[in-house]
C-alpha cells in the first residue's frame, strides 16, 4: 500500500491531537465551502516534514 496520507495537526485550547486523513477525501473534502472554512482552523504539513519532526516511519514501497 502507498502512504496516501496526510497528517492534519488540529490546534485545540488544551492540547494538540493528531487524525490521519485520506489524501483524496481532503481533495474532495476540499470543493466544499464548508470545509474550506473549517481548514482555516488546520494545519497542514507535509510527511517529510512531519517525519522529521515526529520520527514517523512511513513506507514509500508498494
Amino acid at each position: 500500500m502507498k502512504a496516501d496520507f496526510l497528517l492534519v495537526i488540529v490546534r485545540n485550547v488544551k492540547n494538540k491531537f493528531y487524525e490521519k486523513v485520506r489524501l483524496d477525501l481532503v481533495k474532495e473534502a476540499g470543493k466544499c465551502s464548508v470545509f474550506k472554512k473549517v481548514s482555516r482552523r488546520f494545519k497542514f504539513y507535509s510527511i517529510k516534514y512531519l517525519s522529521k519532526r515526529m520520527d514517523l516511519k512511513l513506507s514509500n514501497t508498494d
